[in-house]
């Protein structure tokens, strides 16, 4: 089965929001869970609850909710945050009055005090949790929460925005250069920059993705063979680096193809992999730079030729070095 938080509304006079929750799933399972509810489900035991978080202006809060076998539920939940206080000015210049516009638009986006919510199990049902929010909610859910879970449940949401904004980019962006977060995390989040690059940000997230691998993991048009290259990569940087190949791959034109520059530069990184200096591991860094490549959609004869000569390469030179458990032969 499923749960959805379907809508949510701030109720200002008495501080609090009313939330809907909608179960579905099979008939089975509706009828085991009723029999479950009914004969386990005494006061205290936790059976049929869930965890409702709600990032608010002082913090994250949770909420138990009972849902049992109910098709849909109505809940009254309590806010702890408090609202921002409207600062009054008699003599107020241009800019103060555009300040005061912005707070006042922020504030009506927050939903009152709430910047995000999200619904958790515990890791106690077999069951999968969906979330219909604004994607400002979704952004303020990936900076503001500590949770990796969280986390990774926002950067789903944010790749299901029908039209993204140049602020879901560089939230995105700044995921993936953080340090400070789960190298899945950014992982995740350097596979979204590449499925939400489109023509609502001017495709962007192509021009980010290839900048952010010369930035941060390796730069193809600065290294020279013969120098000594002490730019080596930790573990968690590796990780990341892995995914943002094949998340290079992922990038789309406004004809379905994948951009020229992209083929490009996984080309060149491919060229230099074998001796770049940055991985612990370099067969398992041209592995992942290879299946950026099988993700390509190449619309011209000639740069698909030249990819297909480059994966021979790698099959010919793994016949000779062979590469732990014939990686690089099942990549290509």
């Amino acid at each position: 089965g499923g749960d959805r938080v379907v809508a949510f509304c701030y109720n200002r006079k008495q501080h609090t929001f009313s939330v809907a929750v909608k179960q579905r799933g099979l008939k089975s399972a509706n009828v085991s869970g009723t029999a479950s509810i009914k004969c386990c489900g005494k006061e205290g035991s936790g059976l049929g609850m869930v965890t409702l978080v709600t990032g608010e202006t002082d913090g994250v809060h949770r909420n138990k909710l009972f849902i049992g076998d109910q098709a849909l539920v109505l809940e009254d939940v309590k806010c702890h945050g408090k609202l921002i206080a409207k600062k009054r000015k008699r003599n107020k210049s241009a800019a103060d009055l555009t300040e005061v516009e912005e707070e006042q638009a922020e504030e009506k986006n927050l939903c009152g005090p709430i910047k995000w919510l999200d619904i958790h199990h515990n890791y106690e049902w077999f069951a999968s949790f969906e979330v219909s929010q604004t994607e400002k909610m979704w952004i303020s859910q990936l900076e503001l929460s500590k949770n990796i879970a969280v986390q990774l449940h926002a950067i789903s949401g944010l790749m299901s925005v029908e039209k993204p904004s140049y602020a879901l980019v560089n939230a995105l962006e700044a995921c993936v250069r953080n340090k400070n977060f789960y190298h899945r995390v950014r992982s995740e989040a350097a596979i979204a920059l590449a499925k939400t690059a489109g023509e609502s940000t001017n495709w962007t997230g192509t021009q980010v993705l290839l900048k952010l691998y010369r930035e941060e993991f390796f730069d193809p048009d600065t290294f020279s063979i013969s120098s000594t290259n002490d730019k080596a990569l930790g573990i968690a940087d590796q990780l990341v680096s892995h995914s943002t190949s094949v998340a290079i791959g992922l990038l789309r034109d406004e004809d379905g193809h994948s951009p020229q520059e992209a083929t490009d530069f996984l080309q060149e990184l491919l060229k230099f992999s074998p001796h770049d200096g940055i991985a612990y591991s370099v067969d398992e860094r041209i592995v992942y730079l290879l299946k950026g490549i099988g993700l390509l959609t190449i619309e011209s004869k000639e740069r698909l030729q030249t990819c297909l000569d480059r994966i021979y390469q790698f099959l010919q030179r793994d016949a000779i070095f062979n590469s732990p458990g014939m990686m690089i032969s099942c990549a290509c």
